[in-house]
């Protein structure tokens, strides 16, 4: 690019103005801009790679990774436990609701009981029978059926209300 100037004359010299297009002032302040920002990011790498080289630094560098490490398995082994258990948890719900299921299905399937309107709650290893049954008789015979459904290991709690003066 060619550039032109101006002259000015004054009492004892003359001056020489450079008269410079708009083009090539902002051509060459982005130029200057991009060498700045050059240095500036020249300066930061320098300062990252070389600041920090000395051994001590290496080794606290070392150990926060060593740290991070541990506690990345420690939080590893944490959510594998956690995830057991959820499992455990799941199974075992699925459990109790599966033979919550098959007394609720026996009681309705034996012909005397199968009138009545009866709840079973599995929680552990106790089965709750509550509900109303027209006799004692019934009633017996709802908390024999579901202990026999439910196994040696469990235990039935008879929450059933007699209904007085239905046979």
């Amino acid at each position: 690019m060619t550039s032109a100037s101006l002259r000015f004359h004054s009492a004892n010299r003359t001056c020489f103005v450079p008269v410079v297009s708009y083009r090539e002032m902002t051509t060459k302040r982005d130029q200057t801009n991009r060498h700045r920002v050059s240095y500036i990011v020249a300066g930061f790498a320098f300062v990252f790679i070389f600041g920090g080289c000395t051994q001590a630094s290496k080794n606290e560098y070392s150990d926060a990774g060593s740290h991070i490490e541990a506690a990345a398995k420690d939080t590893g082994a944490a959510l594998k436990a956690d995830a057991a258990h959820a499992k455990d948890a799941a199974q075992d719900a699925l459990a109790r609701n599966d033979l919550s299921s098959k007394i609720r299905k026996g009681i309705q399937d034996h012909p005397d009981l199968a009138i009545t309107d009866l709840s079973v709650d599995v929680t552990g290893n106790q089965v709750k029978i509550n509900g109303n049954v027209p006799n004692e008789k019934l009633s017996q015979r709802a908390v024999h059926l579901a202990g026999s459904i439910a196994g040696p290991g469990y235990t039935v709690e008879d929450l059933l209300k007699v209904s007085a003066g239905k046979s």
